[in-house]
């Protein structure tokens, strides 16, 4: 990222200056107290304090920011953001504020206190939803520093009255099943919202159980770093009738359906999920390749399969994730989910793996929550899977294990590392 973009000045926080093999060549700022660091942000604000602000001329459509995208398929590409997309998005968010305040008038939708935001700065979830939302819709957000600690979320929503949780699916999995959730106060929580992948319908309803005063404000978007992180919402109302489903198109975003030639689909068929609109990134910095392949005629190629039915959009894997066994199209997404539903799975992952007649065969990769002997256990999961799943979905290859998937620092699992086909320099321990 140093060195595709050039940055001027390199801000970080001391877990991750560590990582840098070399010295990076630019004035660096450390974001938390480090006796060594060149600087620090509390001794900027106090060394600059009253110097005003540059006046230079900005148009909609300069950059104003470049983010990396996730990297859970390949590298990270840097993924120019707009001022137009700022603008755009914080746009969207209000209208999703509006419409919950008038969708349920009646309700306790007292939002006072302040959001937890769980994302780093350098996630599009982070930026947008957090910094951009402070700064131009005024709310107040608490900041954690560190590897993600459900505990620790828990403690602070008790001591400063938290009223919004957000995040990825895998770090609300771990706050509503935490062991110690009651013994904190949560009532203050009367918001959860977040994405990063589909939340499955046992997600949604946990959360109504656990957090009964939220229970009309579980919202979900799906999105990602190209579309500004939001290109669809569903709130409680809609996800009662359509669990499966990760809500409506917004107002100002075009979603079509397309097959690998780009003929649109119709309604219900499985193809390309595609995305038009003032939130959609102009292109990948330094890397027109890469642009040219995602972006064609003002349409972003997001690389998940999914459909439209009943003007909601429905998503099936990412294209990356697509396993064809002996001809049939296989989505990881729904094994996935019906594992992770299984009370000794504490997480799963989803892999094609290859065969000499089939083309390929469907593994899961499961980290196991209890000591059931792994034979009995795989039967088990065996006889699970295909309770509810044709028997072609059924994972012919097992691993059992212990120790957590590579994610990477937004939560979301690292599927070429799990296959072995990709090292990664950022996991997270």
């Amino acid at each position: 990222g140093i060195e595709l973009t050039g940055p001027k000045v390199l801000i970080a926080d001391r877990r991750r200056l560590e990582r840098l093999d070399h010295d990076p060549g630019v004035p660096v700022i450390a974001m938390d107290s480090d006796p060594d660091a060149a600087a620090t942000i509390d001794g900027l604000v106090d060394a600059y304090a009253g110097t005003p602000l540059p006046d230079r001329p900005i148009a909609i459509d300069d950059p104003a920011a470049i983010l990396f995208t996730s990297g859970t398929t390949g590298r990270p590409r840097g993924a120019i953001q707009t001022h137009r997309n700022f603008f755009a998005y914080l746009t969207c968010a209000y209208m999703i504020g509006a419409r919950q305040f008038l969708r349920f008038p009646g309700e306790s939708m007292d939002v006072g206190g302040p959001t937890l935001a769980c994302s780093p700065l350098f996630h599009v979830s982070g930026l947008h939803a957090c910094a951009v939302m402070a700064v131009g819709a005024g709310i107040n957000h608490l900041w954690t520093t560190g590897r993600y600690d459900a505990e620790k979320i828990l403690r602070l929503t008790e001591e400063h009255g938290i009223a919004r949780w957000g995040g990825v699916t895998t770090q609300l999995w771990r706050l509503v099943e935490h062991p110690r959730l009651a013994d904190y106060d949560t009532s203050s929580v009367v918001s959860i919202g977040g994405g990063g992948s589909v939340w499955s319908p046992e997600l949604q309803e946990i959360c109504r159980t656990a957090l009964p005063q939220a229970r009309v404000s579980v919202t979900i978007g799906y999105g990602l770093t190209e579309s500004s992180g939001l290109a669809t919402s569903a709130a409680d109302d809609v996800l009662r009738d359509y669990p499966d489903s990760v809500g409506y198109p917004l107002p100002i975003v075009g979603v079509r359906i397309t097959d690998e030639g780009g003929r649109e689909l119709d309604e219900g068929a499985v193809g390309n999920v595609c995305l038009s609109g003032p939130m959609i990134t102009p292109g990948y910095w330094n890397d027109p390749v890469a642009t040219a392949e995602t972006i064609r005629d003002g349409w972003l190629r997001t690389g998940d399969y999914g459909y439209v039915r009943d003007g909601l959009v429905f998503l099936v894997s990412r294209r990356s994730d697509l396993i064809i066994r002996g001809g049939e199209n296989i989505y990881p997404t729904e094994i996935e989910q019906r594992l992770d539903a299984h009370p000794s799975v504490a997480e799963s992952a989803v892999v094609g793996v290859e065969h000499r007649e089939l083309g390929q065969e469907v593994k899961a990769v499961v980290v196991v929550d209890g000591e059931q002997p792994a034979t009995d256990l795989i039967g088990e999961l065996e006889a699970w899977v295909a309770d509810t799943l044709a028997d072609i979905k059924v994972p012919a290859h097992w691993e059992l294990r212990t120790e957590p998937l590579p994610r990477n620092a937004t939560g979301k699992i690292l599927k070429q590392v799990v296959q072995g086909d990709a090292d990664y320099d950022f996991i997270e321990e």
